[in-house]
């Protein structure tokens, strides 16, 4: 009898055993399909536009036909547009459509901080949907705004209020 139970005991051992095995192996591997939102950033620069991302980098702006009201997009547009100077702070415009007026942007073509995106592929990181900044602090994404037409007024107040402690 004590032989039944040492077996049957070893037999529980290593049922658990693999099945220990088998959870640590699912958690492993469904933790390294997973990147930070930042790596996602970095991956997107780094494919897109063959472009690092710095330290130095505090937000990045994306201008985007796709989501909000046009209207709204072409506001923000209008509104960002004074801090394209700010190398802290890098644009992403995406217009496939040429339903926003990008032309300002077109002129700073050739700046370091400023991407055209006409694929609108940083929207698939699914970092941002539509119009907005992504604020980052210390490499990482720290704040998401996107633009709504209900909350619009208040989301241009808060992007200048972070916006003013940059250079």
């Amino acid at each position: 009898m004590k032989i039944i139970l040492i077996k049957q005991h070893s037999n529980y051992l290593n049922l658990f055993k693999i099945r220990f095995v088998i959870v640590a192996m699912i958690f492993f591997i469904s933790s390294c399909g997973e990147s930070t939102k930042y790596g996602k950033l970095e991956n997107y620069f780094n494919d897109i536009h063959q472009f690092e991302l710095s330290n130095d980098t505090k937000a990045i702006i994306v201008i985007s036909e796709r989501g909000g009201c046009l209207s709204c997009t072409q506001s923000f547009a209008n509104f960002i547009s004074d801090y394209i100077i700010n190398t802290e702070i890098l644009f992403i415009v995406c217009s496939p459509k040429g339903k926003i007026d990008i032309s300002y942007f077109l002129q700073y073509k050739e700046q370091s901080n400023v991407f055209f995106d006409y694929n609108e592929t940083i929207l698939e990181t699914e970092l941002i949907k539509k119009s907005g900044v992504i604020f980052l602090k210390q490499n990482e994404v720290d704040t998401t705004i996107e633009i709504e037409l209900e909350t619009m007024k208040q989301s241009f107040e808060t992007i200048h209020e972070y916006f003013k402690h940059y250079k």
